[in-house]
């Protein structure tokens, strides 16, 4: 569903030329020409983002400002304004506006603040749906916000009902055992196991008697036991890593495959299965076929249908609704109640290109939900390697910051400003600071820190 924005604006030409914009950028636009008019139209219906003049007849935007987050206090709201003074910027920021934008808007600011606030927002609201779902109903991990993802998805969808071997491909970290778990969630399977191991893991001569078993006295040491095709039987055995599988190990996968029979190491019978195979690697198997170290009879019959899965830096647009299933399944093994990431917390995210894809996200995720002492996370719950990009995914700047136009900074960089002059002013009293700002102490140390 499209975005809906509510635009209040008292001058019919900029009213009529701005919700143009936005409606061709996809965007549902509702406009009011009054304070009384935009009030009216949320107490009938809910929007996603109100974009509010500062100077309106009767009631000015500072005015209703209070009523509108009453109504929703985490509404993002934009003032639009002709006057650009520092009075007016303390007044929305100690309202808790979200940004502060002069006339006329430059329309590639305005596009990309409205863009950047509303993923925010749809965070908050993310984290605030899953708290509602049963932790173990869905897989929200795995999400295809992308053009790439949501057809990777598609063909999962295509696939799980089926007995088809399934080969996934992709770099560590981008969530291929995740995959491999969707799969045989949406199969006929789902009633029984689905087993894993990590070839890779396990050293080369333990990994044939945990796939197939064994009988007593088979080798020194062994015990009669089941191995993991007989402990899949009916369901599904994920091989993660499958490259790191020497050649005589893949022939008798391939036996198995084939026969649809496992026999235990000293054992002389054969039993039969019903095992569905799904691996994984993070290799080049065409490569390792190419230099002999992998079968290529094993490599086609486990490809019987084939998924990549792209890294995270492929599919930025899927971080934040990630990031917020992170978010809910850390509040609820912590009992933290985080609602989401600040705008510029979620800008440098989007920046990171994410050496360890979806797994580092997870544990940037975790490090922050103990760390944040907020309802929010800030910059200042990650790690210097994301922080270090907030200067590059700073707003471009209406004017230039250095000609003492304010409005050349986004509102919360102005805010940021606003006080380190305020206590260079005051030589450092941070009382004396927040007393000529207006504001507490604690909620200086907040602003300047980037939170709200």
């Amino acid at each position: 569903m499209p975005a809906k924005i509510l635009m209040v604006e008292d001058d019919t030409t900029t009213r009529f030329f701005l919700s143009r914009i936005l409606s061709d950028d996809g965007y549902e636009v509702t406009e009011a020409g009054s304070a009384e008019e935009a009030l009216e139209i949320l107490g009938q219906q809910t929007v996603d983002l109100v974009v509010l003049d500062m100077k309106l007849p009767g009631r000015s935007g500072l005015d209703i400002l209070p009523e509108l987050l009453s109504q929703d206090p985490n509404l993002p709201v934009i003032f639009i304004t002709g006057e650009s003074t520092v009075d007016l910027a303390v007044q929305a920021m100690k309202l808790r506006a979200c940004d502060f934008i002069e006339k006329p808007p430059d329309i590639p600011t305005l596009r990309r603040v409205i863009a950047h606030l509303l993923r925010t927002s749809q965070l908050q609201q993310e984290v605030e749906r899953l708290r509602t779902v049963p932790s173990d109903s869905a897989n929200p991990f795995i999400t295809g916000q992308t053009r790439r993802m949501a057809r990777v998805l598609e063909l999962a969808e295509k696939v799980a009902p089926t007995t088809a071997t399934v080969l996934i491909t992709g770099e560590n970290g981008t969530g291929k055992e995740r995959f491999a778990n969707l799969i045989h969630a949406r199969s006929g399977r789902a009633g029984n196991s689905l087993v894993a191991i990590n070839c890779a893991a396990v050293p080369k001569d333990i990994l044939e008697s945990e796939l197939f078993g064994s009988m007593k006295g088979a080798f020194s040491g062994a015990v009669t036991r089941k191995g993991l095709l007989e402990q899949a039987n009916g369901g599904t055995l994920f091989l993660d890593e499958i490259s790191a599988m020497n050649t005589d190990m893949q022939a008798k996968l391939l036996r198995v495959l084939e026969s649809k029979t496992t026999r235990r190491l000293g054992a002389t019978i054969d039993m039969q299965v019903d095992v569905r195979i799904i691996a994984a690697s993070n290799r080049d198997l065409k490569a390792m076929m190419a230099d002999g170290s992998f079968r290529q009879d094993l490599y086609y019959r486990l490809a019987v249908f084939s998924v990549d899965l792209p890294p995270l830096r492929e599919r930025v647009a899927d971080i934040p609704t990630i990031a917020a299933a992170y978010i809910d399944h850390f509040n609820r093994l912590t009992g933290r109640d985080i609602e989401g990431l600040t705008p510029e917390a979620l800008a440098c995210l989007e920046a990171y290109p994410w050496p360890g894809n979806v797994r580092e996200l997870r544990n940037i995720i975790e490090r922050a939900v103990i760390l944040s002492d907020s309802p929010q996370i800030g910059l200042e719950h990650l790690p210097p390697e994301i922080t270090s990009l907030s200067l590059k995914v700073t707003k471009t700047p209406i004017g230039d910051p250095d000609s003492g136009d304010t409005l050349a900074l986004s509102l919360p960089d102005m805010e940021r400003r606003l006080i380190s002059e305020a206590l260079e002013h005051f030589h450092g009293d941070v009382d004396a600071a927040a007393q000529a700002l207006g504001i507490s102490v604690e909620e200086l140390k907040q602003r300047l820190n980037g939170r709200s």
